[in-house]
């Protein structure tokens, strides 16, 4: 952390970051994008996450800050700050304390859209705030650690998004804003060219890339990174700004009409990581789309997929969209910028920015905070290594073995990345040996219909979803992607930790098999 200021903050002094790395690519928002839309963006990122994270706020009548949030000083106004990390906790504040406008938030736009029954929850909710509980919220004062640029502040950032703690803690960056945040924009750069030369309808569209955007990046990046493909359109890649982007030189026609199919198939599950998990699988995957009579086309020089476009016709509704750029933000350009519009006595949206009654207060200068204590193996439990003992698998002792008694250098984290994907491997293992389908991930194994009929409480279900969730796209994108790796050593400790219980109760459920197929 190289934060050079640790200062105190009221909520009317921080905004919503327009370049939120969740967002900022996906919807194309920029400086004078309104706070609501930043607000009601950050929500649908997880929207039963983020009405538990309301709950939490509201019945501790505060933010449990387990972590100061990341501020950067607005360059054209010296009072308001920039949610670099955090933006969650601030939208949630805003909109308990009415300093965001609740009747835009829990009302559907063109670009972002809420099951109806969420809204209800969500309108229900605040409209059930006292107005004591407003004055409360909007009166707390925010720990901040305070940046000078966003490169500063890149290292703390990336290290944050790792874990959930069931919606009221840091939700982790989807596998695109990861990369996107780390210079590469191959993936979306191919769903941008989709986008714009594709024939699907914009309804069909819409629900393909969100969950291109949601949940089917990995299996997308398989294919792109697959040496067949790439060889077949002569794919390559380009810096520009110190941001990777993908080139093509070979059969324009031929890669619309494949990646269409790629597409629809990933949004319906006709393929994903498991079913293509090797070269072999996906050269075959990929041979199949490909048809005899298609004649092989070459372009004179590589181009880019963001800025290439096919002829002109009706037949592609989204041709003269504009191409999904990814560039890093330049706050210093920064002039002007959307207020968010305080919301008391019934008043609604202002033009211009509301005078601030609270001004900041620096606490410490020129400080660091103090560093958490650092682990270096991960947590060791006798009871599961005992039950594995019982059940008599080597490939499970040895496994669990080597992720509790590694020992971890707590400066480089050198083998977190590894112990990562080797959590992953125990938990597909063990789930295995249950009868888990191969076609199955472990995470939809472990579902909440199981976790309930094996007698855990409903809470601690959601809780366990939503960390089988985080290990196994944390597993996946350590394993596939060429970039994107988990370096949190302390919160995968925390993962493993949290799901003990649910690991004891499969080593039962698996003996109880070994037994019965025993005849003992």
């Amino acid at each position: 952390m190289s934060a050079t200021n640790y200062i105190t903050l009221p909520i009317n002094c921080i905004i919503l970051d327009y370049a939120n790395p969740r967002f900022k690519t996906r919807y194309q928002f920029d400086v004078n994008t309104p706070q609501e839309i930043l607000a009601k963006a950050t929500i649908k990122q997880d929207p039963l996450a983020f009405l538990e994270l309301l709950k939490d706020i509201k019945g501790r009548n505060g933010l449990l800050q387990a972590q100061s949030l990341c501020v950067l000083p607005m360059p054209s106004n010296s009072q308001q700050y920039l949610a670099l990390d955090g933006n969650r906790r601030i939208t949630s504040l805003k909109l308990i304390s009415s300093l965001l406008n609740k009747d835009i938030i829990c009302k559907n736009n063109a670009l972002i859209t809420f099951d109806t029954n969420f809204l209800n929850k969500l309108e229900t909710f605040l409209n059930n705030i006292t107005t004591q509980e407003i004055t409360n919220i909007k009166s707390l004062q925010i720990d901040c650690y305070l940046f000078k640029t966003r490169e500063e502040a890149e290292p703390t950032l990336l290290a944050r998004h790792g874990g959930q703690s069931g919606g009221a803690g840091q939700q982790t960056w989807k596998p695109i804003d990861n990369q996107l945040y780390q210079g590469d924009a191959t993936l979306v750069d191919v769903i941008s060219f989709v986008e714009r030369n594709s024939t699907f309808p914009d309804n069909e569209w819409l629900e393909i890339k969100d969950y291109l955007w949601e949940q089917g990046a990995s299996t997308l990046e398989y294919i792109i990174g697959n040496k067949f493909f790439r060889d077949t359109f002569q794919i390559s890649s380009k810096q520009i700004d110190s941001t990777t982007h993908p080139t093509f030189q070979k059969n324009p026609e031929i890669l619309i009409n494949m990646l269409s199919v790629i597409v629809k198939d990933i949004k319906n599950a006709k393929i994903n990581t498991r079913l293509i998990n090797t070269a072999a699988k996906q050269e075959d995957y990929i041979k199949s789309l490909l048809s005899n009579n298609q004649n092989s086309s070459s372009l004179k020089s590589p181009e880019l997929f963001y800025n290439y476009t096919l002829q002109n016709t009706t037949e592609h509704p989204r041709i003269n969209q504009k191409p999904i750029l990814h560039s890093r933000p330049q706050d210093s350009k920064i002039n002007t910028l959307t207020p968010s519009p305080t919301v008391s006595n019934i008043s609604t949206q202002k033009t211009v920015p509301t005078p601030l009654t609270s001004t900041p207060t620096k606490k410490v200068t020129n400080s660091t905070p103090k560093a958490l204590k650092q682990i270096n193996q991960l947590h060791f439990n006798k009871e599961i290594e005992k039950k594995l003992n019982n059940l008599e698998n080597q490939k499970l002792i040895h496994l669990y073995y080597t992720l509790t008694k590694t020992k971890i250098d707590t400066i480089t984290n050198d083998y977190t990345p590894l112990l990562t994907v080797g959590l992953w491997a125990f938990l597909e293992t063990l789930t295995a040996y249950i009868e888990r389908k191969e076609t199955t991930s472990f995470d939809s194994f472990l579902n909440k219909d199981k976790l309930n009929k094996w007698n855990f409480k409903t809470e601690q279900t959601k809780e366990y979803v939503k960390k089988f969730k985080i290990i196994s796209d944390l597993g996946n994108a350590t394993k596939h992607s060429a970039l994107d790796a988990c370096y949190n050593t302390t919160q995968l400790n925390n993962d493993l930790t949290c799901i003990e219980p649910v690991i004891l109760k499969c080593i039962e459920e698996a003996i109880k098999l070994k037994n019965n197929s025993t005849g003992q």
